[in-house]
């Protein structure tokens, strides 16, 4: 029960925290107050109706952390910070006064009203490589690489000749510079804020996928039926090519493992067929198609060979 007071006082006789609570979420508001330093010499310009526009970006820090949420030191011993980058729109007058009295690297605090903006994406339309449409989903995680280790890269960086999925050796860590030989044969040196630092992994096993266009002398590949939509005939022809010499092939049962090989060309399929959502690709009147005898004895053939290797990479 609550009682009124007067302009802005609001008298609770029961439950005052929940009502104080439900009064507060009455109260709508948007204000973010920005401390840092200018990034850039603020960008002024006039609109066609006559308004004066300036921007600036706002660089603030934080300390960094790590998988496990603590904070940890940089190579100097100082706590690793990272940084944000905030872009702040000034109008009218206070677009003058910024333009004309603030600078690059100079100490400043905003207060205002926080804008951002809502997206949405259908990846049924979504084209690969066009317009602004791309999506990439990142999970940062703590990689330690030292001399010898061999790595992947996971983007393109064609004016250095490095590509996705293409591999790599470690030559040398020093001084914060990481020196790595291309498949090539070629040596590539990276500074410690080079933005293909973050786009490596290591690479002694690799997926089917990646696999492809790769050869090796030797290898351990895994496959398991269970797995039935990445068991078919087209992942099991690329492990077994790329092994010039000798291929290790571990599966939970060489029977289920040719009998699910046998049944699933491996057509490409949506991820929405691959999770069962919509019917796959390679079913055709409810039943999937089926290989020709020969075909299926072969494979299973194929399976049934036991050869132990030394390893060279896993797939």
């Amino acid at each position: 029960m609550t009682g009124r007071c007067g302009n802005g006082c609001v008298s609770w006789r029961r439950n005052v925290v929940g009502s104080a609570i439900a009064a507060w979420a009455t109260i709508m508001t948007n204000i973010a107050i920005i401390t840092g330093r200018i990034a850039r010499d603020p960008d002024t310009r006039e609109t066609k109706g006559g308004t004066n526009v300036t921007g600036i970006t706002v660089v603030t820090d934080r300390p960094a952390r790590d998988k496990d949420g603590k904070t940890y030191k940089d190579e100097n011993g100082y706590t690793a910070k990272e940084s944000e980058f905030h872009r702040v729109t000034c109008f009218n007058g206070l677009a003058k006064t910024v333009g004309q009295y603030c600078s690059k690297g100079q100490l400043v605090s905003v207060q205002g009203r926080k804008r951002g903006k809502r997206f949405r994406f259908d990846p049924a339309r979504i084209r690969a490589g066009k317009g602004d449409q791309n999506l990439t989903l990142h999970e940062p995680r703590k990689l330690e690489i030292h001399e010898g280790d061999r790595i992947r890269w996971t983007r393109n960086d064609h004016r250095r000749g490095l590509f996705n999925a293409d591999q790599a050796r470690v030559v040398a860590v020093v001084g914060g510079k990481v020196t790595f030989e291309t498949s090539k044969g070629d040596q590539v040196e990276l500074k410690k804020d080079d933005p293909m630092l973050k786009r490596i992994d290591l690479a002694y096993a690799l997926n089917a996928h990646m696999a492809q266009g790769l050869t090796s002398d030797r290898g351990i590949a895994v496959m398991d039926s269970r797995e039935r939509n990445l068991s078919n005939q087209k992942t099991f022809l690329v492990t077994i090519t790329r092994l010039r010499d000798h291929l290790t092939l571990v599966v939970d049962s060489s029977d289920r493992l040719g009998a699910v090989v046998a049944r699933n060309k491996g057509e490409k399929a949506s991820a929405l067929e691959v999770t069962a959502q919509l019917t796959p690709t390679e079913k055709k009147n409810g039943e999937l198609d089926q290989l020709k005898p020969e075909e299926a004895n072969k494979a299973e053939k194929e399976l049934a060979r036991s050869k132990s290797k030394t390893l060279d990479f896993g797939i």
